[in-house]
């Protein structure tokens, strides 16, 4: 069955998104050239110990996740109550705060803030650190020189902490090494946490173990086996012979769709050695190798996705794997992003890319192969990125060479998509302007087949591009409508913008629907389009186009499906689900998942901070809003890692009045839905009224709940679908 391409697109979201959820490649965060106008925070902080009396003299400092963990300042002292005050710019980043002191665990508390925030008052509590070891061996003997390579503990307040060796440099805290006994120490985390952690060694694989309660003396033993060697050659472009100083931190970032939860996964950074660093990697097949270095940009980036393969990534055979990359200089950039009436837009993010097989450090302008090659992450390499400041203005870091900026901005488009150029590397010579366009509303009534407005029907865009969380919308009593699209997307067969869209319409109680077709760069049509209603068959408004056939699923993709059957059996069409019960309900008076019985329902699994997950809220509260009254519930489950309250205060601000499910700090409910593919976020899956699985976006290849929720649940309650019997 055809597939829209969105759905396509979607999987590759979802495989960013679960990468950050474990601590990999991150939501991209930015900072502004030039922050002129950043309103400032204060931060009033409480530290106490765990039978409440104040810590003079602990340390505290407020960082910015921004790619890596960015301290804003140095650490300040608190009093002798045990009180500080920090002050900080506030931007469009995530923000912790970090808080040690003598004899005691160092933790971070996430900051929820937006940019009306003016202070917050913080109270953390410090728990005693532990004297605690790990002891590594390999044949039965012991291994010096390995180190953690992540480890993951839950505070008293059911916040997680995760620390990785990057982030321990940067905030100053110790992160030993094994030393000729085999005996790894702790970095400092709290007696009586419960860790998970992960130990890498350049000489073996990575292993991860879980659950290890952390009390003084010895918590765990773990036996490392070898691994794949890899050998990664880093050349400086233009500079023959030419190597980075000995010992200069390269990171790496080595990612696998595989079902070890993060266990064959490589973030780390590994020292140099003659121009090169050596590692070892598991035998499996990997999807991404990232390497970043400072001062340089390194290519290219390796992906092995369904739609861009290389098999150099596959090392489920491997006896080794050698690596050549070039090192381009990073130099400061500068440009202005402006309207279409020349004025500078602020908050705009930009991006910089460069060809993996730019011919030199600063090729003729003459090279027209360069100029021409797709602007796909398999041709290209990410260089800086930037936001705007309030004049327009930004700064980034590029290679001198060919170049393409992207710019992206809510509401706004661009047309061509990117702009190409040569740049000498100088500071003085600016990039070319760059020109955005706001993307126009769309306007439009609902009518019946006399004409009559129609209340209470529900609008979406639909459309054969690539792109994000479609908008939707529930027409108003003189069924009208207002649509508002992020930005257009981008075309799927071609390259530039899909600009094409149609607005499907249909109401929730009924088979009736419609749909309607514009462009979007008329502006004239997007101001007045007209859906009338009519009879159609139930699942009529799953056809995604009605007038062009959808592009056919890539055989990469039905691969991808396939394993992911026989690794996520549990979530297959037919079976039940873990219940839900060892965390807190909000917004119901419901104990569990049975509570829901004889109703469709829709499982939705989030996390604050995650974009994409935020991008759905929409979509997700329209379902709510149109079918709660024909036997259908949204449960919403945030999964563990954060405070009730936190979930509780997010979840009012963003009016999110359907049932919630806030897993406990064991995590007990994240950890068994895991098992039906519940690894990236947001996903979805769709009951029936017996409590089985409809539907699973993990295992299904036709449609998405991601993209198509609201027809998918339209059909299932009007065509009275139950589950089939569970398939193994």
């Amino acid at each position: 069955m055809p597939q829209p391409v969105g759905a396509i697109a979607n999987r590759f979201l979802l495989c960013a998104i679960a990468l950050f959820a474990a601590g990999g490649l991150v939501c991209p965060q930015f900072t502004s050239a030039e922050e002129k106008g950043s309103a400032e925070v204060t931060i009033q902080l409480h530290v106490m110990d765990e039978s409440g009396q104040p810590i003079p003299g602990a340390h505290a400092v407020v960082a910015k996740w921004t790619g890596h963990l960015e301290p804003l300042g140095d650490f300040q002292p608190s009093d002798k109550n045990g009180q500080a005050e920090l002050i900080f710019p506030y931007s469009d980043n995530y923000f912790y705060l970090v808080v040690r002191a003598e004899s005691m665990a160092t933790t971070s508390v996430y900051l929820h803030l937006d940019p009306k925030t003016a202070s917050q008052d913080i109270e953390v509590t410090l728990r005693p650190v532990a004297d605690s070891y790990v002891t590594v061996t390999a044949d039965n003997r012991p291994v010096s020189g390995a180190e953690f390579s992540w480890i993951e503990f839950t505070e008293n307040n059911g916040e997680k902490v995760v620390w990785r060796k990057e982030m321990a440099e940067a905030l100053d805290m110790p992160w030993p090494q094994s030393d000729e006994n085999g005996k790894l120490r702790l970095p400092p985390v709290p007696r009586d946490a419960v860790l998970d952690f992960k130990v890498i060694h350049p000489s073996y694989s990575q292993i991860r173990q879980e659950g290890k309660r952390i009390r003084d003396g010895e918590i765990a033993t773990v036996a490392l086996s070898p691994g794949v060697p890899v050998v990664v050659d880093l050349q400086i472009q233009n500079e023959e012979g030419s190597r980075l100083a000995e010992g200069t931190s390269v990171q790496v970032q080595m990612f696998s769709p595989g079902p070890s939860r993060g266990a064959d996964d490589i973030i780390h950074p590994f020292l140099t050695s003659d121009g090169k660093i050596e590692f070892s990697a598991s035998p499996v097949s990997y999807n991404v190798l990232k390497i970043t270095t400072d001062n340089y940009f390194v290519s290219p980036t390796l992906y092995n996705l369904s739609t861009i393969p290389n098999p150099k990534l596959d090392l489920r055979e491997a006896k080794d794997f050698s690596l050549p990359v070039k090192l381009l200089p990073k130099r400061k950039a500068r440009g202005h992003v402006v309207g279409a009436d020349g004025n500078g837009i602020q908050g705009a993010y930009v991006y910089a890319s460069y060809p993996n097989t730019s011919p030199s450090d600063i090729p003729n302008s003459e090279d027209q192969d360069a100029q021409k090659i797709a602007l796909t992450p398999g041709n290209w390499t990410s260089a800086g990125k930037g936001i705007t400041d309030i004049d327009g203005y930004y700064e980034l870091e590029a290679p001198a060479g060919i170049l393409a900026v992207e710019v992206i901005h809510e509401g706004y488009f661009s047309d061509p998509t990117e702009i190409r150029f040569v740049w000498s590397g100088e500071y003085a010579e600016p990039f070319p302007n760059y020109v955005i366009h706001r993307v126009p509303k769309i306007r439009g009534k609902v009518i019946d087949q006399a004409g009559n407005p129609r209340p209470g029907i529900l609008t979406r865009i639909r459309h054969e591009g690539r792109g994000d969380a479609d908008p939707v919308a529930i027409t108003d009593e003189q069924g009208e409508f207002v649509l508002k699209l992020l930005r257009i997307p981008y075309a799927a067969k071609s390259t530039g913008l899909e600009t094409n869209l149609s607005v499907l319409a249909f109401d929730p109680a009924s088979n009736q629907a419609g749909l309607s077709q514009f462009n979007v760069k008329d502006k004239a049509a997007t101001k007045s389009l007209v859906v009338q209603l009519a009879d159609k068959p139930t699942g009529w408004v799953l056809d995604h186009f009605h007038t062009a056939p959808t592009q056919e699923i890539d055989p990469l993709v039905v691969e991808e499906i396939e394993a992911n059957k026989k690794k996520y059996a549990q979530g297959l069409p037919g079976n039940s689900v873990p219940d839900m019960r060892d965390g807190t309900w909000l917004n119901t008076e419901a104990k569990s998942l049975e509570d829901f019985r004889g109703k469709y329902v829709l499982l939705d699994f989030w996390f604050i901070g995650c974009g994409p997950c935020e991008r759905d809220l929409p979509s997700v509260h329209a379902a709510y809003q149109a079918y709660q009254d024909l036997g259908f519930t949204v449960v919403s489950m945030h999964i563990s890692g954060q405070p009730v309250e936190a979930v509780r205060e997010y979840a009012q601000k963003h009016e999110m009045d359907y049932p919630i499910f806030v897993d406990g700090a064991a995590g007990t409910v994240t950890q068994a839905f895991r098992d039906l593919g519940v690894v990236g976020f947001p996903t979805y899956i769709l009951l029936d009224p017996d409590g089985k699985i409809i539907h699973n976006d993990m295992v299904a290849v036709d449609y998405s709940l991601r993209m198509e929720k609201l027809e998918l649940i339209h059909e299932a309650i009007h065509s009275g679908r139950k589950s089939p019997n569970a398939t193994q």
